[in-house]
């Protein structure tokens, strides 16, 4: 039911099921994650909705039937493209709302007007679903948007950064505007940010890396937490950073590439001047030069790119010696000054393109003297 039968007459691969099943679900749920080898992720104690997740990978829902009757349960769902059915017994589509005509139509309309204040997070889900797939509002739905859009405030962050992680792989920019008329852009945000950087990263191809491009969206869509890519970080650091819609590890992640992009512009041609921003940068090097372009589109930014990419001797040379060795040549006790010798090292390799080891240790007796 639901979102599985919206997406088989939309002719897509749903990505999991759902089903509606007699309570008690949960115990139903659990005994059946162990004969079938699942694991068990509990939902909704209230609701009774619990999650399977199988060895391949497929997600199986279950939940209890809210109402008397499944017509009373799909006329509680959100939307009336998600309050479709099929029974198992025969087949038969149950549709109690229209929502298979406004599928057909491409509506997004909400079943009723209580939807919202039942869970505020259907706000969200509503600009989500007009981000994610080509549909029109019904047109109620914008005023009821706005009539109930305080009531996000209630729901907890967790469940709003999932939503906002499908607005943002889908591209923020295009609900901007029904953000902000409807006051939600204020909830979400009530510093305000400007969003003038966030749309031209949304629109940037990244075409100006040339052969670069494909490693470059490779790398930006690795994970960086459990449930967020670092575009949606780097998104994220383009309205400012540090919110509450972020973890602390986001956050940390944001500051820095907001510190680094301002820097990265600022730098010149010399080689050990870009050394230094590569070792204070470390891994988002790429993610703090894709903002930066967003800022101001410079030449030498693709440049740095590509050393972080290609882990060149610029961004990351080459040394003959280790600590090691200067400990042992130098005569040096382990500590804070080995470590600035080989940074200091670093940097000369990357200015000279290379070193021997001879050049090297010549090097580390005229800094220690």
């Amino acid at each position: 039911m639901g979102g599985t039968v919206r997406d088989q007459l939309w002719g897509l691969a749903p990505k999991d099921l759902d089903l509606v099943v007699p309570r008690p679900v949960l115990e139903k749920a659990r005994s059946l994650a162990d004969r079938i080898g699942a694991s068990y992720v509990l939902l909704d104690e209230s609701y009774e909705i619990a999650r399977l997740i199988m060895p391949d990978g497929l997600q199986l829902d279950l939940a209890a039937c809210l109402g008397a009757t499944l017509d009373d349960d799909l006329r509680r769902r959100d939307f009336t493209l998600n309050a479709l059915a099929r029974r198992l017994s025969d087949g038969r589509l149950v549709d109690p709302t229209g929502g298979l005509q406004d599928l057909e139509q491409r509506i997004l309309r909400p079943t009723s007007p209580a939807v919202f204040p039942e869970d505020p997070l259907r706000l969200l889900r509503a600009v989500r679903f007009l981000a994610c797939h080509p549909l029109q509002p019904s047109q109620d739905l914008d005023g009821l948007l706005q009539e109930h859009h305080a009531l996000l405030a209630r729901v907890s962050p967790e469940r709003i950064q999932d939503e906002l992680a499908f607005i943002l792989r889908a591209g923020m920019s295009s609900q901007l505007p029904r953000l902000r008329t409807t006051g939600l852009y204020a909830v979400l945000f009530p510093e305000q940010p400007d969003t003038r950087l966030l749309e031209r990263l949304e629109s940037d191809d990244l075409a100006w890396l040339g052969e670069l491009a494909a490693a470059a969206k490779d790398w930006l869509d690795q994970p960086l937490s459990a449930t967020r890519e670092r575009r949606l970080s780097l998104a994220l650091a383009a309205l400012g950073g540090s919110h509450w819609l972020s973890s602390r590890a986001e956050q940390r992640y944001q500051q820095r590439v907001l510190e680094l992009a301002p820097l990265a512009l600022q730098l010149s041609e010399n080689r050990a001047e870009r050394y230094r921003w590569f070792r204070r940068a470390g891994a988002e090097a790429v993610d703090a030069c894709v903002l930066a372009h967003q800022l101001d589109a410079r030449a030498h930014l693709a440049e740095l790119v590509r050393s972080a990419l290609t882990q060149d001797q610029v961004a990351c040379p080459r040394l003959p010696v280790d600590g090691q060795d200067l400990m042992q040549a130098l005569q040096l006790k382990p500590g804070p000054q080995v470590g600035r010798l080989l940074e200091e090292l670093g940097a000369l390799a990357a200015e000279a393109g290379g070193l021997t080891r001879e050049q090297a240790l010549e090097e580390a007796r005229r800094l220690s003297g």
